[in-house]
C-alpha cells in the first residue's frame, strides 16, 4: 500500500485522484500521522480529507476601488537613490483625485456591508478591517496619445519628440485596471515591437536600427 501526505494532495491533487480512480491502494497521511487507509480508496473520501483543514479557518478578503489619475501625481528621477551604475531611481508620488477623496469613506463603508454579509451568511466573523493605498499593477508615467501636450507617446509607443525612441508595455497606459495587466502589457509591447519592424521593412524615414 502505497502513502501520499495532504501536500500531495494540495500540489498534484489531479494525479492522486487518477490513481484512485484506476484502484490504486492508498494511505494518506497528515503531519507524518495517518488519517484515512483503504484497500480501494473512494475518490470522495480523498476528496473529503483533502478539504478536512479548511472546514473552519481564516481567510483575507481584499476588495478594490475605483482611483481616477490625478495631474497632481508624479513620476520623476530621485537623484538621491541609485542603482549600481550610478543612474537615478524612479521617483514615484501618487496622488488622488479629488472625486476619489470625497468617494472614499462611502466607498469604505459599501465595501465592509459586502463582507459583513459574506461573513454572516457562513457564520463567520469579520476580524479586522485595514486599508491600503498601495499599487498592486502599476502602469503609466508615459502615456500614449494624440497630443504632444498631453502625452509621451502614439498609439505604438513612438516618443513624440524622438522619432527613433519607443517606449512599450506598462508606461504607454493612460489609466489601469485593478486586475493584472500582463496580457494587456504583452499584447501592446507586441504590437509596437511588429510596427517597428514593419517600418524599417520599408525603409521608412527617421527610424534606425
Amino acid at each position: 500500500m502505497n502513502e501520499i501526505t495532504v501536500r500531495e494532495l494540495r500540489n498534484d491533487g489531479g494525479d492522486v485522484l487518477d490513481r484512485v480512480a484506476r484502484g490504486e491502494a492508498l494511505t494518506v497521511t497528515r503531519d507524518g500521522q495517518r488519517s484515512q487507509s483503504c484497500a480501494r480508496c473512494d475518490a470522495v473520501q480523498v476528496v473529503a480529507d483533502f478539504r478536512h483543514p479548511a472546514t473552519r479557518g481564516s481567510a483575507r478578503v481584499r476588495a478594490y476601488a475605483d482611483v481616477h489619475p490625478s495631474a497632481e501625481s508624479r513620476l520623476t528621477l530621485d537623484a538621491s537613490v541609485r542603482n549600481r551604475w550610478g543612474d537615478p531611481m524612479p521617483k514615484i508620488e501618487q496622488r488622488l483625485d479629488a472625486d476619489t477623496e470625497a468617494r472614499g469613506a462611502r466607498t469604505r463603508a459599501h465595501i465592509v456591508s459586502v463582507f459583513e454579509r459574506l461573513a454572516a451568511a457562513n457564520n463567520a466573523i469579520i476580524a479586522s478591517v485595514t486599508d491600503g493605498r498601495y499599487l498592486d499593477h502599476p502602469a503609466g508615467g508615459c502615456r500614449a496619445g494624440t497630443d504632444a501636450t498631453t502625452s509621451v507617446c502614439d498609439s505604438y509607443g513612438r516618443t513624440h519628440d524622438h522619432e527613433n525612441l519607443f517606449v512599450v508595455g506598462a508606461p504607454t497606459l493612460p489609466t489601469a485596471g485593478c486586475t493584472n495587466g500582463t496580457l494587456t502589457f504583452v499584447a501592446l509591447t507586441l504590437r509596437s515591437a511588429q510596427h517597428i519592424a514593419d517600418t524599417l521593412s520599408r525603409g521608412a524615414s527617421g527610424l534606425q536600427e
